[in-house]
């Protein structure tokens, strides 16, 4: 698993109802929503260059929308995968060179 995989899966329990015995108090809840907005952001970078769009779906799962308007509810950040190459209708290569040019030039434009 390449280490993007392992940021995105490692956050498969974070879409749906959290474990409350490993996140207690507003504390853990506070980081929990930031490492879970974080990944979000992290996906939607990558997921651009397919002119695609991750949204959450009030803790509950996500939904991946197309540019054309096709979207599909998944349970968590281990699903969009999956789910974008059914979207775009194509394999979806995480070592793409052009989607890593993509990323590079994202990272170095400011915002």
């Amino acid at each position: 698993m390449c280490g993007l995989c392992g940021v995105l899966a490692g956050s498969a329990r974070s879409a749906g109802a959290p474990n409350e015995a490993l996140f207690e108090g507003n504390a853990d809840r506070i980081a929990r929503d930031r490492a879970r907005r974080d990944r979000l952001r992290l996906a939607n970078d990558i997921l651009g260059y397919y002119r695609l769009r991750l949204d959450d779906a009030g803790g509950q799962g996500l939904i991946l929308r197309s540019a054309t308007g096709r979207a599909q509810i998944v349970r968590g950040f281990v699903d969009v995968w999956p789910a974008a190459e059914r979207l775009c209708g194509r394999a979806c290569d995480p070592l793409d060179p052009q989607l890593l040019a993509y990323l590079e030039k994202r990272r170095r434009s400011p915002r």
